[in-house]
């Protein structure tokens, strides 16, 4: 528990497995944030964790919501995103 851990899964599904691993911070994408209307605007209906960060428990779990598009080269409802993480060690 004292030791950072990165669990790194293409879809938030698999947030159970981080979990189980006892992981301080998961990285997932694959949603896109829905990428174009409609499915941006009900993206959570088919994702639990559709984009964005949570909290779940000792573990946090980050979605990205990507820095292009999958398919139609299209983002209509949702942006482009690129993150910075930065890590600090306890004090």
């Amino acid at each position: 528990p004292s030791i950072f851990s990165l669990f790194l899964v293409h879809q938030p599904k698999h947030t159970q497995a981080g979990i189980d691993a006892s992981a301080s911070l998961q990285l997932s994408g694959h949603t896109h944030a829905g990428q174009f209307i409609p499915w941006s605007l009900i993206i959570g209906l088919f994702h639990k964790y559709p984009k964005g960060l949570y909290n779940l428990g000792k573990t946090q779990l980050y979605v990205h919501a990507g820095t292009g598009f999958w398919g139609p080269p299209t983002r209509l409802g949702t942006r482009s995103e690129i993150a910075l993480i930065e890590v600090n060690p306890a004090e």
